[in-house]
């Protein structure tokens, strides 16, 4: 995530050669969109403002990889920073093809997901829901801007 906004690409717009997951359907009344990583498709150029008005609305993802042996990697500029980002750590998907429960196929998950937070002062209480694979730790730092470490 760090290297695409280094390069100044959106968390939330999709661009050409991104992978986007849709909104799960089954779950519409759950209190925030949950993305489907079952329902994936690959952003052409032909398709990009589609699946941006598709994004802006809730009802679509930009999603990055969860590695895997099994792991769908983007196309173009997203693709790359995905690749590079595996060679610099020297990794490569089969690596993941381990004894029992080290194993891992791999996966997408939402770059990007939206809540409603709900902020209570004197005494500090923060409320939120957020869908499967996205982490309150995540979104407590951003809030509180300080190390996850320090939480």
């Amino acid at each position: 995530m760090s290297e695409r906004l280094d390069r100044g690409l959106p968390l939330g717009r999709p661009v050409e050669g991104d992978v986007v997951c849709f909104r799960d359907l089954d779950l519409t009344g759950a209190p925030v969109a949950v993305p489907d990583t079952d329902r994936t498709q690959r952003v052409t150029g032909a398709r990009v403002d589609t699946v941006r008005r598709h994004c802006e609305r809730g009802r679509a993802f930009v999603t990055g990889p969860l590695v895997g042996t099994e792991t769908d990697l983007a196309d173009g500029e997203p693709g790359e920073i995905e690749r590079r980002m595996l060679d610099d750590l020297g990794l490569a998907p089969g690596d993941f093809d381990l004894p029992g429960a080290f194993a891992s196929t791999g996966d997408r998950r939402a770059l990007l997901v939206r809540t409603d937070l709900q902020v209570e002062r004197d005494p500090l209480a923060l409320s939120f829901a957020l869908p499967r694979g996205a982490y309150a730790t995540a979104l407590l730092r951003e809030f509180l801007k300080v190390d996850p470490r320090d939480l």
